[in-house]
């Protein structure tokens, strides 16, 4: 083997890896996650939870923001609320925060504007809840970024091997679907 059929290697070596660093990384984005238990404290991102409250008490909860400073939206047909977050804290630990309570059965809580938020639930009741840590248009975007980097990846290796592949697929197609020849 000489250094270019090496450097053939090391860049499709490369390129493999990508394709799964990508793919990776798009699953665990967009995959729901289950939490159970009491005393929950979970970070939602920028999609939604749905909350299960077996018991017949209200629980007490609170989405809030993690490290960043920055305010968020959160919404609840079953709570009737519509709030933007309020500033809490003084001096290094602002933090924004809404107020939950959480009525008996499923109750879905959306973040319709803002990131890197947290549900946070001090209760000494078992919860279940769900989270979809991407809305619709972030789950949307992350696929089509990692379908493109993907097929990008998939083109670099074909083209490092001159897209030998090709040829071989066009001796399979029958002679309809095959391109006529020029002379």
């Amino acid at each position: 083997m000489g250094k270019i059929a090496i450097g053939k290697i090391v860049r499709v070596v490369i390129a493999s890896i990508i394709i799964v660093l990508v793919a990776f990384w798009a699953v665990t984005s967009i995959r729901h996650r289950q939490h159970n238990g009491s005393n929950l404290s979970f970070n939602v991102g920028s999609g939604s939870v749905v909350v299960n409250n077996p018991s017949q008490d209200t629980v007490q909860a609170r989405m809030r923001t993690g490290g960043r400073i920055s305010s968020f939206r959160v919404e609840s047909e079953r709570l009737n609320l519509r709030e933007t977050a309020q500033r809490l804290g003084s001096g290094r630990n602002i933090y924004y925060a809404v107020n939950l309570e959480l009525p008996p059965g499923q109750t879905e809580i959306v973040i319709t504007r803002g990131s890197d938020v947290f549900f946070v639930a001090d209760s000494s009741q078992n919860l279940q809840a769900t989270v979809k840590p991407q809305g619709p248009n972030g789950g949307r975007g992350t696929v089509i970024f990692a379908g493109l980097v993907i097929a990008g990846a998939f083109f670099y290796i074909s083209r490092t091997f001159d897209h030998r592949w090709l040829a071989a697929f066009r001796a399979r197609l029958p002679m309809v679907l095959r391109p006529k020849q020029t002379a």
